[in-house]
């Protein structure tokens, strides 16, 4: 039907146009779908068995809303220059077409129409595609679409080309149309680009308004309905996703102090019971190399409360982000090194780990860079150079400030923990070794070794856990015999 009304309303339009609209309107409606869409949905599959016989098979339904959507776009193009009739059938589109996705289609044909290359634009068919694509985001809102993350970018395009009021527009009502994540992501971060800005040649004035609802719009996706700062009305609290939201929050606030610091507070606050390590470690990182080291230290400590290490994971993702912070503290003086130690020791039973940190700290003086291996992620790359506020409590980074011993406080504790940590791990390895697994072991003896003799009675304590070995692993006469060839 929809075909043939799209023929007849072509046919029409030049000669009948009243009678053309009449038609094409008309045919528009889908009373398949409309008749009983409170009791049934065909489109799922949900058919109330009252009506057995009155659905299309899915697929023909499918063709049918295809053939619908076409009808509209033919009726929008030819509307373009007439108001009234545009919004005629705008109006009549919106209330008929129930497929999100033809539904897309049908605005993406909008704004082709209203754009194009060779040719005057049309503002009012633009700002059909815009209305088009506002209710596909409502639609797709709470539903899953595989489309949605191409319907969200093209949004942002259309709003765009309409102009600084539809960007205006969608940051401030951003609840009814993205989540949190898209919010500060794909849209936000969009606008605020510099490509956008050149696009529109935008005023200062312009820029300074944008600005000021990406910054609002940031700290709404970022904080919790109970503790929403610098909003002017509620959000609903399924919208907002703090962990997943807070580092695009502070990309977009780092240009207002007062929007920073409370973007800050914000994730402060989420750390203790929304955040994970992983998500506190990216965010100390971007505040460190934003030039906030003391900043980046606190959400570090934060990190290191909620991460854990068992003696065999020398290979755990976290541990770049374990030396990264360890070499951060050590970067800003003795107090702070002092304050992560405990932390460390709790958390990480990974002897390796717990050593190569010790001998990193030892190799420079508080308040100094402290060396630490770079991590495989670029991001993760930054330096110390800016870090100064600390040095003052250790005389500074100068000469005169000696590296920290093994003896005393903070690296005792640490020292003490890396040599526990190997006697543990040494007899679990030993439980369950295989032939295969001996040279590794051996090795792994070696680094003990190297760590043991920091310690003042190192020497005899290594000679005792491998006389200790001998004795309980006699069994074992070809990994001895390693073990007596190498260490005596």
């Amino acid at each position: 039907m929809h075909t043939f009304a799209r023929f007849m309303f072509l046919a029409l339009l030049n000669y009948y146009p009243d009678l053309a609209y009449e038609v094409g309107l008309r045919a528009m409606r889908l009373p398949i779908l409309e008749e009983h869409e409170d009791a049934d949905d065909p489109v799922n599959g949900n058919v109330s068995s009252l009506f057995p016989t009155h659905y299309p098979r899915w697929f023909t339904l499918g063709h049918i809303e295809t053939q619908q959507c076409a009808l509209a776009s033919t009726m929008l193009s030819a509307a373009k220059g007439e108001v009234l009739r545009l919004r005629t059938v705008l109006e009549s589109a919106q209330r008929h077409i129930h497929s999100s996705s033809h539904l897309f289609k049908l605005a993406q044909d909008a704004f082709r129409f209203a754009t194009p290359e060779n040719g005057p634009r049309h503002p009012t068919l633009l700002s059909v595609a815009f209305e088009l694509g506002l209710q596909v985001m409502r639609m797709t809102l709470s539903s899953l679409n595989w489309r949605r993350r191409e319907m969200v970018r093209w949004l942002v395009t259309c709003a765009t080309e309409v102009g600084v009021e539809a960007l205006v527009s969608i940051m401030q009502n951003w609840y009814q149309l993205f989540t949190p994540t898209e919010a500060t992501g794909p849209v936000a971060s969009t606008i605020m680009s510099h490509s956008t800005i050149m696009r529109l040649n935008l005023t200062f004035a312009q820029q300074e308004e944008l600005s000021g609802c990406a910054r609002n719009l940031a700290l709404q996706c970022a904080t919790k309905v109970s503790r929403t700062r610098a909003v002017s009305k509620p959000i609903p609290s399924l919208n907002v996703d703090p962990p997943n939201c807070a580092l695009n929050a502070l990309t977009l606030c780092e240009n207002d102090a007062l929007a920073f610091e409370t973007a800050y507070q914000i994730v402060i606050d989420a750390a203790s019971h929304i955040m994970t390590s992983s998500q506190l470690f990216t965010i100390a990182r971007y505040m460190e190399h934003r030039g906030y080291p003391t900043r980046a230290y606190k959400l570090a400590v934060l990190a290191m409360k909620n991460v854990h290490l068992a003696y065999n994971q020398d290979t755990h993702p976290a541990i770049n982000d374990i030396h990264w912070a360890c070499a951060l503290s050590h970067s800003l003086g003795k107090t702070e090194l002092t304050n992560m130690i405990p932390l460390l020791v709790k958390n990480v039973q990974c002897a390796t780990v717990l050593s190569d940190i010790l001998r990193r700290c030892s190799m420079t003086a508080p308040g100094m860079s402290c060396p630490h291996p770079p991590t495989d992620n670029a991001k993760h790359h930054h330096h110390h150079h800016h870090h100064r506020s600390s040095s003052r409590a250790t005389g500074g980074c100068g000469g005169g400030v000696k590296p920290l011993s093994y003896d005393r406080a903070p690296l005792r504790q640490l020292l003490e923990a890396a040599v526990a940590a190997y006697v543990n791990t040494t007899h679990s390895r030993l439980t369950h070794i295989s032939p295969r697994h001996y040279g590794d072991f051996i090795d792994f003896l070696g680094k003990a070794r190297d760590t043991f003799i920091l310690a003042q009675d190192g020497h005899a304590q290594f000679t005792q856990l491998v006389e200790n070995m001998k004795v309980a692993y006699k069994g074992k006469k070809k990994l001895m015999f390693l073990v007596k060839e190498r260490f005596g």
